[in-house]
């Protein structure tokens, strides 16, 4: 079950103290620094969830509690009068919350504060009124402060040792606009989250079908580039074939091995001067000295190869 509470809340004033033997004072600015303004655990086996520093951030800080707290003598509002500093740059730390102290060095009571901190720091202290939710968990009730009242220094009695808590009811059109405020940060929480998953999915999706567009593309180019290759050859190889019929070159000359070398000469001119060569050899027979040192006509393509009169395997004659 969870309820809507008002909690009072109080420790000494040893922060001070300690703050003031730190050095951690600045009686020129009205500023005392890094002081514990609220813990989270307390005597009689509650816990405090770790609030929101933004909760207490210029809050007013007052002398004495009013109305219930107060007691009898006290009145029902708080005074302006009563105000002596206020909670500046707050922040969480593993103990509660902490923050610095703006006072009012002209208010009446502040040498007389200033005083008790430093000589008697037991006899009085902090004590934070604030609202919150609580629940029952594992036999622990824990409280989720909601809203800061104020941070007030009160007296406390020796057997107070720490903290104490005090209960009241709080107004259910508060407590209805709070729990409201609560489900609408709850519900913008979970569709923030569902959101974020299905950016994440989208996300996913996106970078897949990317892989899957850019494999598909590098295959095409692949095929594109073996398509034209391969058209590329089929045209070379008719241009020389072509080349090689126009010659009109004996057919015991064109063989299968003369035939590739011309279609894979490195150029065309490559091809046609090896044509002409072998078709001049043909025509106009040159003459290579045989092995036996006799003279005897270029006759064939092996012949004139034999003799050294090209080499096409470089692609030049």
């Amino acid at each position: 079950m969870t309820t809507q509470t008002r909690f009072v809340e109080q420790c000494d004033l040893s922060e001070i103290h300690e703050a003031i033997k730190a050095g951690r004072i600045d009686r020129e600015k009205g500023l005392i620094r890094d002081v514990k303004l609220m813990g989270l655990e307390s005597n009689n086996g509650r816990r405090y969830k770790q609030p929101d520093p933004a909760l207490f951030e210029g809050v007013a800080m007052r002398i004495d509690h009013h109305g219930k707290e107060g007691g009898p003598d006290m009145p029902t509002d708080p005074s302006f009068k009563d105000i002596w500093a206020t909670a500046q740059n707050v922040k969480t730390s593993p103990s509660g919350v902490r923050g610095d102290v703006k006072y009012n060095p002209h208010h009446p009571m502040m040498e007389s504060i200033l005083w008790w901190a430093e000589n008697a720091p037991t006899v009085g202290g902090f004590s934070p009124i604030t609202w919150g939710l609580w629940n029952t968990v594992g036999g622990e009730t824990v409280i989720d402060i909601m809203k800061v009242e104020s941070v007030d220094l009160v007296d406390r009695p020796a057997t107070t040792n720490g903290f104490y808590e005090q209960e009241q009811t709080m107004d259910p059109k508060e407590v209805l606009k709070l729990q409201e405020s609560l489900l609408a940060k709850t519900s913008e929480a979970t569709t923030l989250t569902t959101d974020l998953a299905t950016k994440t999915a989208e996300a996913v999706k996106l970078a897949t079908d990317l892989e899957a567009t850019t494999k598909r593309a590098n295959e095409a180019e692949g095929k594109l580039a073996a398509e034209s290759a391969a058209k590329l050859a089929s045209e070379r190889r008719g241009s020389r074939e072509k080349l090689i019929n126009d010659a009109a070159l004996p057919a015991d000359i064109v063989t299968a091995e003369f035939r590739e070398a011309v279609v894979n000469a490195a150029d065309d001119k490559t091809a046609t001067l090896l044509v002409e060569t072998v078709k001049q050899a043909h025509g106009s027979p040159k003459s290579v000295t045989s092995d036996a040192g006799t003279a005897k006509p270029v006759e064939s393509f092996e012949t004139a190869k034999a003799a050294g009169l090209f080499d096409y395997s470089k692609g030049s004659v």
